[in-house]
């Protein structure tokens, strides 16, 4: 396994590139684009664990439509089971722009998990009351964890 590589995945594809969401330039208006479906996700796999402290979302499509407003965003140790980290129901903070907004995650006391994997999760309909999820940028933020230095 590459100890540098992070894989993207996408409950589907309409347009845009996945890696993409690693660059964003708001001037440039780069974006990814899955199917208008309920629960269509975007997901990043880290090569080392993570315990995730905050994440920017971004969104650029000329015009303002297909604005996310409803989503969760989720982390796993196995890509199978999922807590979720992060809710937003008619959030409305990405629509002003530069359509940049970073997320505090908020744990119990004493909570240290680690995950590998992280996905966001459209919940509900976007601002054109659509069910594509569009975005331009994913990031996250946090403590590595490095397995073969314990």
């Amino acid at each position: 396994t590459d100890p540098f590589l992070v894989v993207l995945r996408a409950s589907s594809r309409i347009e845009g590139d996945l890696a993409s969401l690693t660059g964003y330039r708001y001037d440039e208006g780069t974006f990814f684009e899955t199917d208008s479906a309920l629960s269509s996700w975007v997901s990043i796999e880290l090569p080392k664990p993570l315990h995730l402290t905050h994440y920017s979302l971004g969104y650029y499509v000329d015009g303002g439509e297909h604005i996310p407003r409803n989503w969760i965003l989720q982390g796993s140790k196995d890509n199978t089971s999922w807590a979720t980290l992060s809710s937003h129901k008619d959030d409305m903070s990405l629509d002003i722009p530069p359509h940049v907004k970073t997320f505090p995650i908020h744990y119990q006391a004493d909570d240290l998990t680690y995950y590998t994997f992280f996905r966001v999760l459209q919940t509900g309909p976007t601002s054109s009351g659509t069910l594509f999820l569009v975005l331009s940028l994913i990031e996250l933020y946090g403590v590595l964890r490095f397995p073969e230095l314990e």
